[in-house]
């Protein structure tokens, strides 16, 4: 009868440590997905904040970009505007001689 004894003890043992290694199974799952949580986390927000200053720096430059353009739109006008100023005149007489010309 010892012997049975012996193994009943031994096989309610056994599945105590069954259980308790079940238990940190589990316990070290959860740590896993909580880890991986915390790493996607982690991640959409470098993201996020790389992709915001990859915009902000994009949109410095092309507010830069229209800037120069602009003053060269403005530069170039004022040069048209000053040799309409010198040649209108002749422009005008020219153009009035052809028409009277025909």
């Amino acid at each position: 009868m010892d012997i049975i004894a012996e193994i009943l003890e031994t096989d309610r043992l056994a599945e105590e440590k069954l259980a308790e290694a079940e238990r940190k199974r589990a316990a070290m799952l959860e740590n896993v997905r909580s880890e991986q949580e915390r790493f996607e986390n982690i991640a959409r927000e470098d993201s996020a904040s790389y992709a915001a200053a990859l915009e902000a720096e994009n949109n410095s430059r092309l507010d830069r970009e229209l800037e120069e353009l602009d003053a060269r739109k403005q530069k170039e006008f004022s040069e048209l505007e000053a040799v309409f100023e010198k040649n209108s005149g002749r422009w005008a007489d020219e153009i009035f001689s052809r028409i009277t010309a025909l």
